[in-house]
Parts: C-alpha cells; sequence; structure tokens
C-alpha cells in the first residue's frame, strides 16, 4: 500500500505538468514527451528519491509558470 501512495504523488505532479505543456497559454520549459519520458523513466526504477525529486522538479516548474 505504501509503493502505491510514492508513486502517485509524483504522478498528480506529472499530470499536472502535462496540463501545462499542453496549454498554449502557458509558457511551461519543457514539453509533452519530456514530461512524459522523465516520469515513465522514474517508475520503471521505482527509485523512491528520483520519484520525489522529479515531483519537486514538476511541483517547481508548475507553481512558477501558471497564470492562476
Amino acid at each position: 500500500m505504501k509503493k502505491k501512495y510514492i508513486i502517485g504523488i509524483p504522478v498528480r505532479a506529472a499530470v499536472t505538468a502535462l496540463l501545462n505543456a499542453a496549454h498554449p497559454d502557458v509558457d511551461f520549459p519543457m514539453t509533452v514527451e519530456e514530461i512524459t519520458a522523465q516520469t515513465e523513466n522514474a517508475l520503471a526504477g521505482q527509485d523512491r528519491w528520483e520519484m520525489l525529486l522529479l515531483q519537486k522538479l514538476f511541483n517547481e516548474l508548475n507553481k512558477r509558470n501558471c497564470p492562476l
């Protein structure tokens, strides 16, 4: 159960990053493809710290570049 919780955290941040990257009015510094690739790599490795670092990156980019 705990592993699923840890995986869910960066996935939520990745989904938000994907929505920002795909929106034409949001100047997001990563492409949809880059976000997808980084998320897939982190999940495939199942390294908790890599997932949490990716979550931190996405959260910072999401907050910085969202006009809302």
